[in-house]
């Protein structure tokens, strides 16, 4: 089989290794690994992406609110006051999702090979195209 090669620095090699947990031996891998790591890398900038604009959202739905309050000629306190609930709970939820991801990834690699795993690598040797990363 023909190899792959791959600069090192391109930005979905940068995701693959620096979040995804890609390892190289002497500047090879294989596809699947590759592929694999590349798509882990992007689940948790998903996950911040969404984070991120539920808190901007967060942060200018209850201003909006107190514009449009103001412009009625009513109190600030309500745009405040649903301001703060919907932090608290967007931070809880966002600690409790990292805590649970990092725990349930040491779980899964404190497990022994099963006959799945075992048999998966004999295929993945197969047909997994190599990579050279220069």
């Amino acid at each position: 089989m023909n190899s792959l090669e791959i600069r090192n620095s391109a930005w979905h090699y940068y995701i693959a290794k620096k979040i995804g947990g890609l390892e190289v031996y002497d500047g090879t891998t294989d596809i699947c690994s590759y592929t694999k790591a590349f798509l882990l890398g992007c689940i948790p900038l998903l996950i911040f992406s969404i984070v991120a604009l539920a808190v901007i959202g967060g942060i200018l739905y209850p201003f909006i609110i107190m514009i449009g309050i103001y412009l009625f000629h009513m109190h600030w306190k309500l745009g405040i006051n649903s301001f703060v609930p919907l932090i608290s709970i967007l931070i809880v939820g966002s600690l409790w999702t990292i805590n649970y991801l990092k725990n349930s990834i040491r779980k899964r690699n404190e497990n022994k090979p099963s006959l799945l795993r075992q048999a998966y690598h004999s295929w993945k040797h197969k047909y997994c195209v190599k990579i050279k990363i220069k």
